[in-house]
């Protein structure tokens, strides 16, 4: 394969089973990066962001080599602001060559009394696994552009049902885009017995809506599930991006009903209460998250966020744009 000439950003999922269907993730990264001196912040991972507890690493759980051998991995808290916290990860000593991290990702336990919160955790879902990258990825601290290779390594035994996901394609060969490494964090993976509309993606480029769950949907779901597809070219249009597929992500949670908005992508949340959401309630919501995948704003120069603009803009054009 002939890949765009940029620094190579690799991400390699393999994802793992037990009796009730994919239960894990091994990540395995290796970027091409200038040598960093030891002590250096290298990544940042957010430790608690939207009322979400981040994936609970510890550092001999990071296997970090280079072209010299091993490197130690090293966290550091970093001074909060607000609720949200992170931590930077660097190095024992400085890098040389292409730097490779191996680690394993566990989904998130919760129950009825797990708060709710930004739907970017790993979790299993009848006999799957989804969440964005933010949830177990950590963010290299650069603004350099990538050629970013994604790809699923599913081993020989897993269930034949087993279909692989990703914000930006479906499958198991190398899903290629030239971006920088933010892209991997806000975007969604999903693994196992996959259910989507329409039922054969028409491939993983150009401008193109589906959406994906598991096991079956609510009525109310089930009968708007096309609604996304036929947005979307819409959407594009009036914000004047073109080009880029989309992907809605549904979720069945054990409690709880929302979305959270991702690069080409955006995850419902529904719970067993869901199906009394009326249509015009869950067409609203749709057009809301897509909202967020076109129009965004960045931080304020002290860090801040700017959510109320940037939920009330997603509320202004879910109420004019369908």
């Amino acid at each position: 394969m002939q890949l765009p000439p940029h620094p190579l950003y690799s991400l390699q999922l393999t994802p793992h089973f037990d009796a009730h269907g994919a239960s894990s993730l091994t990540v395995l990264l290796r970027l091409q990066l200038p040598a960093i001196k030891a002590g250096d912040a290298v990544f940042f991972f957010d430790t608690f962001y939207g009322n979400v507890p981040g994936h609970p690493f510890q550092e001999n759980d990071i296997v970090a080599t280079d072209d010299h051998g091993p490197l130690g991995v090293r966290f550091h808290n970093v001074p909060s602001r607000g609720r949200d916290e992170k931590q930077h990860w660097s190095f024992s000593r400085e890098t040389r060559g292409d730097v490779m991290l191996q680690y394993d990702v566990f989904p998130r336990k919760v129950d009825v009394k797990t708060p709710l919160g930004a739907r970017i955790d790993l979790r299993r879902d009848q006999g799957g696994l989804h969440g964005a990258g933010s949830w177990f990825l950590p963010q290299l601290i650069s603004d350099q552009v990538f050629t970013i290779v994604v790809k699923w390594n599913v081993p020989a035994g897993a269930p034949e049902s087993t279909r692989c996901v990703w914000s930006y394609g479906e499958g198991t060969k190398p899903l290629v885009r030239v971006d920088r490494s933010q892209l991997v964090r806000d975007t969604v993976y999903m693994v196992g017995p996959v259910q989507s509309y329409p039922e054969v993606s028409p491939g993983n480029g150009g401008e193109f809506s589906a959406c994906y769950w598991f096991g079956s949907l609510p009525p109310n779901l089930d009968r708007l599930k096309g609604y996304n597809t036929v947005l979307f070219p819409k959407m594009a249009a009036f914000f004047e991006s073109s080009g880029k597929p989309y992907r809605m992500f549904m979720r069945k949670s054990v409690v709880g009903f929302g979305g959270t908005g991702f690069d080409a992508s955006y995850m419902l949340e529904y719970d067993d209460t869901s199906s009394g959401v009326t249509d015009d309630a869950l067409i609203q919501l749709f057009t809301h998250e897509m909202v967020h995948s076109f129009a965004v704003i960045d931080p304020e120069e002290d860090g801040s966020d700017n959510e109320w603009f940037i939920e009330g803009i997603a509320e202004l054009y879910s109420s004019y744009l369908p």
